[in-house]
């Protein structure tokens, strides 16, 4: 294969699809959304098109992607005994299959599962306010938006943290680490630390059993409730 310019070399490898994009199952990642009716719509979803095509805003993944690479490939100089992107077990829902996911870490010492996350300067300062303060019906709906965002962040470490319990790992401590793309100083990386958080995996687990059993069943997806803060009610 010949290209014009290296523009088009450059699109043409970045824009390959990776593993993730050719996801056929749900993920902790969708099914951890405060949104129900958008949970419900990812287990609808027809399978990925073989003909994959990367959506408008594809560089940030794409970058985010190459972050995680960087990461994975450092840690074991840092880290003793790390799991990196292990596979674990996370359910099976009965008609639909079972489900898995890769946390991107496991730190025994720490007793830690840790999710990377990249971000820019921008989006950062939102999220530490959400992090600092208490949710308040006068503050703006940016941060609205941002806390609804950060609660899946949240389900999402939470179902990966009982997935590597229930695998024989001990955890007591779970990581959501935001790395800038656009970063300059070590301000620009920032963590959300939580006590590991069984209970909260459980039910929402339980969550999309139910909805899953609507849809299952013939149920309309849209008889199920958005939420306010999520893109599918623009």
């Amino acid at each position: 294969m010949k290209f014009e310019t290296g523009r088009d070399l450059a699109l043409a490898i970045l824009k390959s699809p990776t593993a993730r994009d050719l996801q056929k199952k749900i993920g902790a990642s969708q099914f951890s959304s405060l949104c129900a009716r958008c949970v419900a719509l990812d287990l609808v979803a027809p399978e990925p098109d073989e003909e994959f095509e990367a959506g408008r805003y594809w560089l940030g993944a794409t970058i985010g992607t190459g972050v995680h690479a960087v990461i994975e490939d450092m840690i074991p100089e840092v880290l003793s005994d790390p799991i990196i992107e292990r596979k674990v077990f996370i359910g099976h829902l009965e008609g639909y299959g079972d489900i898995h996911s890769k946390p991107d870490l496991y730190y025994g010492e720490d007793k830690r599962v840790v999710d990377w996350k990249t971000t820019d300067r921008a989006k950062m300062k939102y999220i530490k306010l959400v992090d600092e303060s208490e949710p308040d019906d006068t503050e703006l709906t940016v941060i609205k938006e941002m806390r609804f965002k950060v609660r899946g962040y949240y389900g999402q470490i939470q179902t990966y943290a009982k997935a590597m319990k229930d695998a024989g790992h001990d955890v007591e401590r779970v990581s959501i680490v935001f790395i800038n793309r656009d970063g300059k100083t070590d301000k620009d990386i920032y963590s959300l630390d939580y006590d590991y958080d069984e209970d909260y995996a459980i039910r929402l687990w339980a969550r999309l059993e139910r909805i899953w059993a609507h849809v299952r069943d013939g149920g309309d997806v849209l008889d199920i409730p958005a939420h306010d803060h999520c893109y599918c009610q623009r």
